[in-house]
């Protein structure tokens, strides 16, 4: 175990016999099915007061979320990169006052760009590398 989840979740599937930093929709698509289960785990186990089940949950998710994005070939450092730098706009000063909504959380400003356009380059590169990859292992 390590402080760099993601490495660890990619030694994990690698000795689980799957892919990671290759497009595999359908394993993606597994893990993305699972995510639910594990909200609904923890929702109960919140409802229920149970931390320790509710911490187990939230883990379980992460572990979960990392997994489907290796699938994808996405690295979720830098993923997270571009989430990350998009919501830190809306509270750093950058577009002005933050914006809180009615149920107390962080709104978006006048200006906000959200991480989607990183995130569509991150994909198309992902894709077309997994396209010459498997251009190469065809036999001619």
């Amino acid at each position: 175990m390590s402080a760099d989840f993601a490495e660890d979740q990619k030694r994990f599937m690698a000795l689980a016999r799957q892919t990671v930093d290759v497009w595999n929709p359908a394993q993606a698509g597994r893990y993305i099915d699972h995510l639910r289960e594990e909200a609904d785990e923890t929702r109960t186990a919140w409802a229920e007061g149970d931390a320790t089940k509710t911490v187990d949950g939230l883990v379980d998710s992460i572990v979960v979320a990392l997994g489907a994005l290796l699938s994808l070939g996405v690295d979720p450092v830098e993923a997270w990169g571009a989430v990350h730098r998009a919501n830190m706009s809306k509270v750093d000063g950058s577009l002005g006052e933050t914006v809180w909504r009615s149920d107390g959380q962080v709104g978006k400003p006048h200006g906000w760009v959200g991480p989607e356009a990183a995130l569509e380059r991150l994909i198309r590169n992902i894709q077309q590398d997994t396209q010459l990859q498997i251009e190469r292992c065809r036999v001619p």
